[in-house]
């Protein structure tokens, strides 16, 4: 059965994430007038179309997939709660270490995605040099993508919206081989981008031991502020969460309250997920910092993680960015922002709970589980 346009799982494949309504969503990107915007739009319909070839090439994927042998070539996942600045750290990457990455191609081939590079690598073009993008989307079949129809195969289409559990089913093995093939099919490490592996990393670690992860962390009220930004801009609706949100509580009638406590949850799972997984294997970047010196960034993961693949001259063209620090919101809304961080400061029960805890009910003290977990 072809897929439908009105098919949410089906559009999420080429859209901004997390959306409800996709009537909704595509008035609101095409008032943007943004050119990423509009070019995953175009994605949408034209991965509809291509849904047939697709699947006629898939065995081909598969076989490429069972055949591809062992690397030792390190991948680097880029992730952090929306908002952050994952985009433009993995677009530094492809641009400073020329790695190889799943492109907005392989969203047009999502069951085969590097047979699909193979058969028309001649129509991808060369990738825009622009370090910009909407919402995590790029523009052009070279540009980079997030590749979340592969993470969805991989980990359910819930993590894109909550912690994963201990328990749900994943096909790591699928995962692994996916990597393996494409570090084969192009000899270099691989980069990609899913903001949510921040929430995961821990169960994707062990069954990637080529992989570390860079996450991606951001000024409070910054942050806050381009969450709930994200919830008028995707979901036309405040109460809607935008990225994954504390699961603690649950939403509430006040988003500012909301966004404020997904701020301060991702905080700590990152730093739970670096106990983890290790400090070596798990970065946490600073977004201010890396708009401040781009090309310290890029020559750490090459010099690290990527084992000296700079490019000097790519490097010395890296420039500062501006961190994006404009108050956009209401002057009462950043008020209450500020206000919102200030109260729930040594309150960590009202935002936290650890992947596998069970999250105390609103208005309740942590279990003793939880207090041990924080300690």
């Amino acid at each position: 059965m072809s897929p439908s346009i009105r098919d949410k799982s089906f559009l999420q494949k080429y859209l901004p994430g997390h959306f409800n309504n996709p009537a909704g969503l595509a008035v609101r990107l095409i008032r943007t007038g943004d050119r990423a915007a509009l070019y995953a739009m175009w994605t949408a319909a034209l991965g509809l179309l291509l849904t047939p070839l697709d699947m006629l090439l898939e065995a081909n994927e598969k076989k490429l997939h069972r055949d591809a042998e062992e690397s030792d070539l390190p991948i680097v996942l880029v992730c952090g709660p929306s908002r952050a600045g994952t985009t433009l750290a993995e677009q530094i990457l492809i641009a400073s270490t020329s790695p190889a990455y799943l492109n907005n191609l392989t969203s047009l081939f999502p069951r085969s995605p590097i047979i699909a590079n193979r058969v028309f690598s001649r129509f991808v073009g060369r990738r825009s040099e622009e370090f910009r993008s909407y919402y995590g989307k790029s523009v052009g079949l070279g540009g980079p993508n997030d590749a979340l129809y592969l993470w969805d195969r991989w980990l359910g289409e819930g993590h894109r919206s909550a912690a994963v559990s201990p328990e749900a089913t994943l096909d790591l093995a699928g995962m692994r081989q996916l990597f393996r093939a494409l570090r084969q099919e192009h000899g270099q490490p691989v980069v990609n981008k899913n903001n949510h592996l921040n929430c995961c990393a821990h169960l994707v670690a062990p069954a990637l031991p080529q992989a570390h992860f860079i996450c991606m962390r951001r000024q409070r009220e910054h942050l806050a502020q381009s969450l709930l930004l994200g919830r008028r801009d995707i979901h036309g609706d405040l109460s809607v969460a935008y990225g994954i949100p504390s699961p603690v509580g649950g939403p509430s009638a006040d988003p500012i309250a909301d966004v404020c406590r997904q701020v301060l949850y991702h905080e700590r799972m990152a730093a739970w997920q670096q106990a983890q997984v290790g400090p070596e294997r798990f970065w946490i970047i600073q977004y201010e910092d890396l708009c401040r010196d781009p090309k310290a960034f890029a020559l750490r993961v090459s010099d690290e993680l990527f084992r000296g693949t700079a490019k000097p001259a790519e490097v010395s063209e890296l420039k500062p960015f501006e961190p994006s620090t404009r108050i956009r919101v209401t002057p009462q809304e950043h008020d209450q922002i500020l206000r919102t961080f200030e109260e729930l400061d040594g309150h960590e029960e009202e935002y936290w709970v650890a992947p596998g805890a069970v999250p105390a009910a609103s208005g309740q003290s942590a279990t003793p589980a939880q207090k041990e977990v924080r300690a």
